[in-house]
């Protein structure tokens, strides 16, 4: 038959050429056994699945094929595994160790596809690399594990999606510095993670759920939708979105900002022109909040130090400890609606601009 089945270890060398073109099963049942490629390839799946067995890479694993990790002890030792996809969906005792090594999977649909029950996975100092821009992409579930950084590296037109499990991630990169598109298709982000970095550098990217992340740098458009995320430090270069309760550090925002419903932010730089929604109580609640451009303010919100730069219309419930008005500038306040300010309102003027206050409907008064 046209499978190839090793009970035991397998090695190679450099002066054979490996053409065998059926799959290949490792079924050894004990531990010790050793694969030594010396750079030859398999052209099929191949398959670890003997329950109790242990495999030890002496050098790189290159398959055109699926590999399938179901049973046993798999340890790269440091060296590379290429394959198509690299699938593990048994819930058989496992330990896979790919520390200090590269994971090339070159496939889609699930082209990292992890079931994470009864699995130790030891990951320390890996890189995981996708290629595909598929839409289901990486799939880790059931039981969470540790990862290192894992990389998106496509940079066609695509919307890959990444399932983590409630696992932790080290660092997670969408493109690369050279690749910075704003306008490459979407990448979407589920589950209950923990990341201490996120990169995105050509995807335009959704961050569901409740996340965990240490440091968070944008390139292209963002939105963390209706969201309960925990963020150190965020940085938008352009268009974003911040809806739901996320609780955040600091954030940076270079290009358009909206935050809308329970956000509660430490300090927020936005840089171009800002619409902050709060829902009815508690609403958005900064504690340091400086908007460049033109803004817009409705529903609730809170804040203790505010300065608008640009023109702003603030309707509906808002209250601030301090709020600075730039000269130069209009300021409209909601028809009917009371602003609060608890501590300071400096509205100086200068000698080349003044500050214009008033209702937004003619005739109307505010409060």
């Amino acid at each position: 038959s046209n499978i190839l089945r090793i009970y035991g270890s397998l090695t190679m060398i450099n002066d054979m050429n490996f053409d065998f073109a059926g799959p290949v099963y490792f079924e050894a049942i004990t531990t010790g056994h050793t694969i030594a490629t010396a750079g030859n390839g398999f052209n099929n799946n191949i398959s670890f699945q003997g329950f109790g067995g242990g495999w030890t890479l002496a050098d790189s694993l290159y398959t055109s094929g699926i590999l399938y990790f179901q049973s046993g002890n798999l340890n790269t030792s440091g060296n590379p595994i290429t394959c198509n996809k690299f699938s593990s969906t048994t819930s058989s005792s496992k330990i896979l160790n790919i520390q200090n090594s590269n994971i090339y999977v070159n496939g889609s649909n699930w082209a990292w596809n992890m079931n994470g029950e009864n699995l130790m996975l030891l990951a320390q100092n890996s890189n995981i690399h996708c290629f595909s821009n598929n839409e289901e992409l990486f799939k880790h579930y059931n039981q969470s594990a540790y990862y290192n950084n894992v990389f998106f590296q496509n940079t066609q037109h695509g919307w890959p999606n990444f399932y983590g499990g409630g696992s932790h991630f080290n660092l997670f990169i969408l493109g690369s510095i050279n690749s910075i598109n704003p306008n490459n298709g979407w990448a979407y982000i589920h589950d209950v993670n923990c990341f201490d970095s996120i990169i995105s550098y050509n995807r335009r990217l959704y961050i569901y759920h409740a996340d965990s992340i240490n440091f968070l740098h944008c390139y292209a458009y963002t939105r963390l939708y209706n969201s309960t995320h925990v963020i150190q430090k965020a940085i938008f270069e352009q268009e974003a979105y911040i809806e739901g309760s996320n609780k955040i550090d600091s954030v940076w925002m270079h290009g358009y900002a909206e935050i809308s419903q329970n956000n509660t932010i430490l300090f927020d730089s936005i840089f171009g022109e800002a619409n902050i929604n709060g829902n009815t109580s508690p609403g958005n609640n900064f504690t340091h909040l400086v908007i460049q451009g033109n803004s817009s303010f409705a529903g609730e919100n809170q804040v203790q130090y505010c300065k608008l730069n640009g023109n702003a219309t603030l309707s509906n419930d808002n209250t601030f400890d301090s709020l600075y008005l730039r000269p130069g500038k209009m300021y409209q306040f909601g028809s009917g609606d009371t602003l609060k300010i608890e501590e300071l309102l400096s509205v100086d003027g200068s000698c080349t601009g003044s500050i214009i206050l008033n209702a937004t409907t003619s005739g109307s008064q505010a409060y």
